[in-house]
């Protein structure tokens, strides 16, 4: 009797111990080539899976092959960075369908041919500063404040070592990101006393629907190459890396560059 009652606690307690190690991850961009091998990564580990995307059929394609490669429980819903209001509900969504989020991975992004319907309203520097970088600052400034509320949570960004020079040939679209990791950069301090972590990711090349216009090279890396970095780098709660690590060399050499040299070579 008395072993039976030991077996039967230490089930339970196997079980919660089980349920607990089952994250609530929300992917905000899950369309994009990254994003979709981070959550195949994340599906192999059991954890629960809310994606937001605007094109809510490829979501939905999506859900199917997760739950088959053994993600607990897949959502799906439509989210569009240009629409402020989207924001409020998708926080207000998560909570009710799977009880709230303990990391936010934020990986949507504008390079050149990739605009939404109300992005190409506005020109060149307008689109990639409202999508790629108000729209993300305020996602991350949303779950910052939800965060605060539980003095836990994590919010990793996708952003660009675009963001670390500033060359003529990516003007805008680094200078997006580069509002990113000021913001990033400078949240740390409100983060750490706030008990909540922050992963800022700078991604070089990697082949991607969004990068197949530029020529592919050797420094070219593979989105499922990528995100095995980034999954990795975001269990290992670091602040920053680079995506592959290499890319963090680059980026020290590109900043030693004189501006007359970079401008002549247009990298």
């Amino acid at each position: 009797m008395r072993n039976s009652l030991i077996l039967y606690f230490l089930l339970i307690i196997g079980d919660e111990l089980i349920m607990s190690s089952n994250k609530n991850i929300l992917i905000i961009g899950a369309n994009s080539d990254i994003a979709k091998e981070c959550a195949s990564i994340w599906a192999t580990k059991g954890h629960n899976l809310f994606l937001a995307s605007r094109n809510l059929d490829q979501l939905q394609k999506q859900e199917a092959q997760l739950l088959m490669a053994g993600a607990n429980a897949v959502k799906t819903t439509s989210f569009d960075v240009a629409i402020r209001e989207d924001l409020d509900k998708l926080v207000m969504k998560c909570t009710k369908e799977i009880g709230g989020i303990d990391l936010v991975l934020i990986a949507h992004g504008l390079l050149l041919s990739s605009e939404s319907p109300e992005a190409k309203q506005l020109d060149p520097l307008e689109r990639f500063l409202d999508v790629n970088g108000l729209s993300t600052v305020l996602i991350i400034r949303k779950f910052m404040n939800e965060f605060a509320k539980l003095g836990k949570g994590n919010i990793a960004v996708i952003s660009s070592i675009a963001g670390d020079r500033a060359r003529p040939s990516n003007l805008e679209y680094g200078l997006s990101k580069q509002m990113i990791n000021f913001y990033m950069d400078g949240l740390r301090k409100e983060a750490n006393e706030l008990g909540i972590g922050l992963t800022l990711i700078k991604p070089g090349l990697i082949a991607t629907k969004m990068t197949n216009h530029l020529d592919d090279g050797i420094l070219f890396t593979s989105a499922k190459s990528a995100a095995k970095c980034i999954v990795k780098g975001i269990e290992s709660k670091k602040f920053q890396f680079y995506v592959p690590a290499y890319w963090r060399l680059v980026s020290f050499i590109l900043k030693l560059v004189p501006y007359k040299i970079l401008a002549r070579l247009n990298v």
